[in-house]
Order: C-alpha cells, then structure tokens, then sequence
C-alpha cells in the first residue's frame, strides 16, 4: 500500500464522490425537449461542464441566467438515482473533520443537492463554482 501524507484531500464531485449522471441527464433532456433541441445533444454536451456555458451555446441570444437558473433548480430537485460512488462515503468518513473538501465547476446549491443526494456529508470547505 502507498502512503501519502498531506494536509489535506480535494475531490472532484461528480464521478468522483457521486454519479448524478441520470438526474443531470433527464433535466437536460427535458430542457432540450422544451426548447426543440436533439435531446441527446444536449446532454452530450452538458456532461462534464458549467451549466451556464451550455445554455449560451444553445441558446446564445437568449436570457442565459435565467435558463441556467431553471436547469439548476431542476438539478436541485431531481436527485432520484444519484448516489455516492462505492467507497467514497467510507473514504470521507475516515478523513479528518475540515481536512477534506469538494471542488467543482457545479453551482453550489447544486452541488450541495448533489452531495446529500449521494448520502455523504456537507464538506466544510466547498469550493462550488457559484
């Protein structure tokens, strides 16, 4: 076993310590319905990116705060299916209080949403991208 000694852990979200890969993908789907996009599309270019900068590439002429801010509350809400990667609940429980923390492009109530959704705790120090 390799031994690492550090003062701290950083852990990306999504993939990571959860797969909300389902829920992020039926709001995108959604939204992409609504609006007469290729759904698929849409939620391939979604995957692994900042909400907002979606929005503006499908919808460049349009009030992208307010169509990011619908799509990140959508995410908020649907969390069916998203869970905690196997192992990553008992890694973050074995760490230090206040020595590990998430980094991430999401928003962060949506990463928040996100976190307790995949049934880990709240990492103190969060740095959600919003």
């Amino acid at each position: 076993m390799t031994t690492i000694r550090c003062q701290a852990l950083l852990f990306d979200m999504d993939g990571v310590l959860v797969d909300s890969t389902d829920a992020v993908a039926r709001v995108w789907r959604k939204w992409a319905l609504e609006r007469g996009f290729d759904p698929e599309k849409v939620v391939r270019a979604a995957h692994g990116r900042p909400s907002i900068d979606t929005v503006r590439d499908f919808l460049p002429n349009a009030d992208s705060n307010a169509e990011n801010l619908e799509v990140e509350r959508q995410e908020v809400e649907d969390l069916e299916g998203v869970v905690a990667i196997p192992g990553s609940l008992t890694l973050v429980n074995s760490l230090p209080p206040g020595r590990w923390t998430v980094v991430t492009s999401a928003d962060a109530s949506v990463g928040r949403s996100s976190v307790a959704g995949g049934g880990l705790p709240d990492p103190t120090h969060a740095d959600y991208r919003g």
